[in-house]
């Protein structure tokens, strides 16, 4: 057999080999119409990394990923692909928690009767705390293979509320500057308009709303390590404003003139804005994702 007849019989055995793994890059890569979900690797690696090292610090909020903007722990990646080369994506985080502190304070009516009296009354701090941010835009590819570059833009868009509010157990009468947890102490700007009665003054209520307006370019690498089935990194550069607007705290204190307690509320400051400019990542900037 000659040597040509060897390597013509060799090209023709290989040649399969070489159509079947473009055909399972293709069958890899994802496709006009497919949804994706994606989730954020960093902590898991952090969790299985800590647990290596014997790190305790793995609760859950450890596990709930990287901070949107710094307004919520877990965000949810999503994408649909237009064509192989063209992805809408949405990026969504939401998070509220109600808290509610409480703590005791000496029950002022039942010590005056009795002054051997240990009866308490309850104070509580009621904590609403709501987070949400959305980012949204679309997306480029590059590759043919499974290693894919991608550069893209989203529109951003980051909500913060945080509503304080206090219940008191010992009630502020005229003969009574009551006993209560401080409350004042926590830096939420108490009020006193200047004719109550000194040491009469009591946070009730403290209310801000922060908007977070902005955009966001992407630039980012996947590997298809399955059929749609990727692991990937990305990185932004985010450019954008954070507004406060009507900041407020509310409080109440005895008036000696009109012999009653009122309410006084004050607003902060009208409107407060921050400039961010800078590599704040939404989302998993280690990921995962699934096509379907």
């Amino acid at each position: 057999m000659t040597i040509k007849k060897i390597t013509a019989l060799l090209m023709l055995s290989v040649l399969p080999l070489g159509v079947l793994t473009a055909q399972e890059e293709k069958d890899y890569l994802p496709k006009a119409g497919d949804l994706a979900i994606g989730i954020d690797m960093q902590p898991v690696y952090t969790f299985f990394g800590n647990l290596a090292n014997g790190n305790l610090a793995n609760g859950l909020g450890q596990f709930g990923g990287e901070d949107a903007l710094g307004y919520t722990g877990i965000s949810i990646m999503g994408k649909y692909m237009l064509d192989k080369t063209t992805a809408l994506r949405v990026n969504l985080g939401v998070q509220k928690t109600v808290t509610n502190d409480y703590s005791y304070s000496p029950d002022d009516l039942a010590r005056f009767l009795d002054p051997l009296s240990e009866a308490d009354v309850t104070d509580c701090q009621h904590l609403n705390n709501a987070l949400y941010s959305l980012a949204a835009g679309i997306e480029f590819r590059k590759g043919e293979k499974r290693l894919q570059g991608y550069a893209g833009a989203d529109l951003v868009f980051g909500m913060r509320k945080r509503h304080y509010k206090f219940e008191y157990g010992n009630a502020l009468t005229d003969i009574n500057t009551p006993t209560r947890t401080n409350y004042n102490a926590l830096g939420l700007g108490v009020v006193n308009p200047g004719y109550w009665t000194a040491g009469t003054a009591f946070i009730t209520e403290s209310y801000s709303n922060t908007l977070v307006l902005g955009a966001a370019g992407k630039l980012g690498v996947e590997y298809f390590v399955a059929p749609k089935i990727s692991f990937g990194g990305e990185v932004s550069l985010f450019i954008g404003e954070e507004i406060t607007k009507g900041r407020y705290t509310k409080s109440e204190g005895w008036n000696p003139t009109t012999s009653q307690v009122e309410t006084h509320t004050e607003l902060e400051a009208p409107v407060d804005r921050v400039f961010h400019i800078g590599t704040e990542d939404m989302g998993g900037k280690l990921f995962m994702m699934f096509y379907f």
